[in-house]
């Protein structure tokens, strides 16, 4: 299993720049409609961000069993997993909640060091937004990764873990879905519908373990393409039919399946920006809306009138380059940092996916 880790998972990597880019357009619709520069757009891009972070979710269970399906019962598994998601998720995380914060106080928003504080810790709390947003809003996924990664890793201290972790998500679930707990709780937040994506990640990471079927990398991005675009149709006509949601579900599990089950790509530019947008979306993720409201307050103090696609198209790819340059020059040196403090046993992998995760909006 360790073996099959370090093997290049191109596809991967790919889509997981194809999520960041979803949320990226729905945050860019969004800050144009809240600088008037646009209407209507919110549904729609609510749409586009919510693919992304459907995609990611499933991501995330998947890269989980990959990087550690054999460490179930191991000696110090939870230790080592705990200090590698650590180091991966909360030093960055904190440094951008940190510019979020000092970024509201200059726009006069209220918030302060205890709604920084939940923040840092990954607690879901009523703030300046929805229940679960953070002072960095698109940090309400951590605030689910979170939780996935404390039951993932006290499910590593038992060789059958795996299916205690599954029994917890599906009675969590379950719970809410009763209406067990009030919509703006702790709980009601945690038992929400989308928890069950970080299920079927692990289930086409135990497919990937059973079965020696690979598409190609070219056929594997074709067949996502496609999933993401009818997954997003789909979603478009949820309101009106309901039961397509169940449609949007299967598709978008398909998709990263596809991506999953693919061999790496052969040497070239396409493989090579897929490593690199892949390795960069954390950063991404974190810093775009800082990004993307700076550009929307600058177009809008310019008197420039754009059209919603070519703000996208100019801006998508600033905050892209922006998420590289942050995780070559910040990124990767706090993982060193970090490897070095926590010794060679506890070491961050490479984000390329022994322990690379995903995030989402």
């Amino acid at each position: 299993m360790h073996k099959k880790a370090r093997e290049s998972l191109d596809s991967l990597q790919a889509l997981r720049a194809c999520a960041a880019l979803l949320v990226v357009i729905d945050h860019c619709m969004l800050a144009l409609e809240k600088r008037a520069q646009a209407s209507g757009l919110d549904v729609v891009a609510t749409n586009f961000g919510g693919l992304g972070v459907d995609l990611f979710f499933v991501i995330s269970g998947f890269v989980m069993i990959y990087a550690h399906g054999e460490d179930f019962g191991a000696p110090r598994a939870p230790a080592l997993f705990a200090l590698r998601r650590i180091g991966r998720i909360v030093p960055l995380y904190w440094l951008f909640s940190l510019v979020a914060l000092l970024s509201l106080s200059l726009q006069h928003e209220r918030a302060g060091l205890t709604d920084l504080l939940r923040s840092w810790l990954f607690v879901p709390y009523k703030g300046l937004g929805f229940f679960g947003q953070p002072i960095l809003g698109q940090g309400w996924t951590l605030n689910y990764e979170m939780l996935f990664y404390l039951v993932f890793g006290l499910s590593l201290l038992l060789r059958r873990g795996l299916l205690l972790l599954f029994l917890f998500f599906i009675a969590l679930r379950t719970a809410g879905a009763l209406g067990a707990f009030p919509a703006e709780s702790i709980l009601g937040f945690w038992s929400r519908p989308i928890v069950l994506y970080f299920l079927f990640g692990i289930l086409i990471g135990l497919l990937r373990q059973r079965t020696s079927f690979r598409l190609t990398f070219p056929g594997s991005i074709a067949i996502a393409l496609i999933g993401m675009a009818a997954a997003f149709t789909s979603s478009l006509y949820q309101a009106k039919w309901p039961s397509l949601d169940y449609l949007t579900w299967a598709l978008t599990i398909a998709t990263v399946a596809a991506c999953c089950l693919a061999r790496p790509a052969q040497k070239g530019f396409g493989a090579a920006m897929a490593r690199l947008c892949g390795d960069a979306t954390y950063s991404t993720y974190l810093a775009h809306t800082l990004v993307v409201g700076a550009a929307a307050r600058l177009v809008a103090r310019l008197g420039f009138n754009l059209s919603v696609p070519w703000f996208i198209v100019l801006v998508a790819p600033l905050a892209f380059a922006v998420g590289v340059a942050i995780y070559r020059l910040v990124e990767r040196p706090l993982l060193k940092l970090w490897s070095r403090w926590v010794g060679r046993g506890a070491a961050p992998a490479r984000t390329e996916f022994k322990d690379a995760e995903s995030v989402s909006s």
